[in-house]
């Protein structure tokens, strides 16, 4: 029975995503979401391709990880492990989860499985940390505007919810020996737990450079939502702009269950509309969610094309 539910639970939200989407663009208007997403065709190819920058420089962040271990890794695999990535955390429930274990299987081969795997749990850690401390210079950056209160709700439930687990998850990783733990626990991880450790502890130098990376990352995805919040209205704003980034931010972390989080993102911009200067045109505040999420989607899709280009022409040696 909970395998069923897993299995299907994840389909039935997605489907109830894509039908909130419908019930709101409907109520909104459909020819006013849509002609607001033409105006902005001629910007779509930067969107897109800030869209795939944000998501490069973290994958910077995961080689700095690896230390002397990274040199082993060739740019083809580089890329093919940024495709993967981008494309599972796109379209996976709990994408940056399961997006983190499907780099580090991708580059297992290069450093070894343990340090992949190690990197993994410290990438979760910092991409938290990273978001909680985005969105706190969002919540400034919403203060000295509107005030608006949806907005700083969301914002500021995101910074409890993602500081809280990100600073958490560290702290364990750092502290309480968590594979050594499973590995008393699981025969299978008797090895790999307390050589995950290791990897960890080895790092920890590296982890303030990493998570600079990562809040590096975070900006160049805030520019690409002052692009789109500008594509759509015309007005292009700092300010605003790290606002947008804010309420997409805390859109993804309450909506993670859901594949891209469909429907979550568009709720919170028509409900925080007035905090990007948009408060009497919520269906241009949509459309800012759904520019994003084409750009999601169609980068995503040319990730998965570009996976058939690049498939690995021999297995790599196990270290």
């Amino acid at each position: 029975m909970r395998t069923l539910l897993v299995k299907y639970g994840r389909f039935v939200l997605a489907v109830l995503g894509v039908l909130a989407i419908c019930v709101l663009v409907s109520q909104l208007g459909v020819r006013q979401v849509v002609a607001t997403m033409a105006q902005a065709g001629m910007w779509l190819p930067l969107i897109f391709a800030l869209d795939l920058g944000w998501m490069a420089m973290e994958s910077a962040a995961v080689l700095l990880l690896y230390g002397e271990a990274s040199k082993n890794v060739r740019l083809v695999d580089w890329w093919r492990a940024l495709l993967v990535h981008f494309a599972t955390f796109i379209v996976v429930p709990v994408g940056r989860a399961s997006a983190e274990v499907a780099r580090a299987g991708v580059l297992g081969g290069r450093v070894g499985r343990t340090r992949a795997a190690a990197g993994a749990a410290v990438m979760q850690s910092l991409t938290l940390t990273a978001n909680a401390l985005v969105s706190v210079v969002c919540l400034f950056a919403l203060m000295g505007t509107t005030r608006h209160p949806s907005a700083s709700a969301l914002m500021s439930i995101n910074i409890l919810v993602t500081g809280t687990l990100g600073v958490g998850l560290y702290l364990v990783l750092r502290h309480v020996k968590l594979g050594g733990f499973l590995g008393r626990r699981f025969s299978k991880l008797s090895d790999f737990g307390p050589e995950i450790d290791g990897h960890v502890r080895e790092g920890a130098g590296r982890h303030a450079g990493a998570l600079a990376v990562c809040l590096f990352a975070r900006g160049i995805q805030a520019l690409q939502y002052a692009i789109i919040l500008y594509a759509v209205s015309g007005d292009f704003s700092v300010a605003k702009g790290l606002v947008a980034e804010g309420i997409q931010l805390a859109a993804r972390s309450i909506g993670d269950p859901i594949p891209n989080q469909v429907g979550v993102t568009e709720g919170a911009f028509a409900l925080s509309a007035g905090a990007i200067g948009l408060g009497g045109l919520p269906e241009k505040a949509v459309a800012v969610a759904l520019l994003g999420r084409l750009s999601n989607i169609s980068v995503a899709g040319m990730s998965a094309l570009a996976l058939q280009v690049l498939r690995p022409r021999a297995s790599a040696t196990q270290i």
